[in-house]
């Protein structure tokens, strides 16, 4: 599982991806 970190309109997205 790896996490990507998105930075939109101020605030902190994290994605998770599976695999």
């Amino acid at each position: 599982e790896s996490k990507e970190y998105v930075v939109q309109d101020g605030d902190v997205i994290v994605f998770r991806h599976s695999g």
